[in-house]
């Protein structure tokens, strides 16, 4: 598998999804895993600009948002944190 042509594909499908809801960046959660660090990634390289990661951690274990943080930071994807868990006990009542 070529990677790096797979990786200019998915930035052009993100840049072309982007263009086509007529907005002018990207907001996605960032859980310091896989999935969500290679997204953002994309999406920074995409629009490095207009890129924004959302942590919410709720009752998490603290190196995952330290593990989102230092992608954030290597990469350079401004964050912001909402802290889930009140939101996930008013559920549970």
């Amino acid at each position: 598998m070529d990677t790096a042509r797979l990786a200019e594909k998915l930035i052009s499908w993100i840049r072309e999804r982007v263009s086509a809801s007529g907005r002018k960046g990207v907001v996605l959660g960032l859980s310091g895993g896989v999935d969500s660090s290679l997204a953002a990634v994309l999406c920074q390289q995409t629009l490095p600009q207009n890129t924004l990661g959302i942590i919410m951690p709720c009752y998490s274990n603290p190196e995952d948002r330290e593990h989102a943080l230092t992608l954030a930071s290597k990469f350079t994807i401004p964050t912001k944190t909402v802290v889930l868990d009140s939101v996930y006990d008013a559920l549970l009542k």
